[in-house]
């Protein structure tokens, strides 16, 4: 995990110093991941998370109705799951979301 430093949260900026960058590579290295405080908002990280969440629930219903595709069960599934403009499956239960009307609404709002 790494703290920005006080200038970065006085100024507000969207990125690090160059030793917070150096922690960041280290624990990238050393973790495969790391964690930066403070960096994004919560609650506007949380709406994106249930935006995908909708847009992924409306999807995994269409397909299921539509193409008798079981997202949620896919190895129950009458058919096997395609690539959609919308949303690719990677594998049984790893899929890569791109766009619904949920996450084209939370866009839309960024721009203004």
């Amino acid at each position: 995990t790494i703290t920005r430093s006080a200038y970065e949260l006085k100024h507000k900026t969207p990125s690090l110093t160059p030793h917070g960058i150096d922690q960041a590579v280290e624990s990238l290295n050393k973790n495969g991941y790391c964690i930066i405080r403070s960096l994004l908002d919560v609650e506007r990280c949380s709406q994106w998370g249930q935006a995908v969440l909708n847009d992924f629930k409306s999807a995994a219903e269409i397909l299921l109705e539509r193409d008798l595709i079981d997202l949620y069960n896919p190895q129950d599934s009458a058919c096997d799951p395609q690539t959609y403009r919308e949303l690719s499956m990677r594998e049984d239960l790893r899929l890569d979301l791109r766009d619904g009307p949920c996450l084209r609404e939370m866009r839309e709002q960024e721009r203004k």
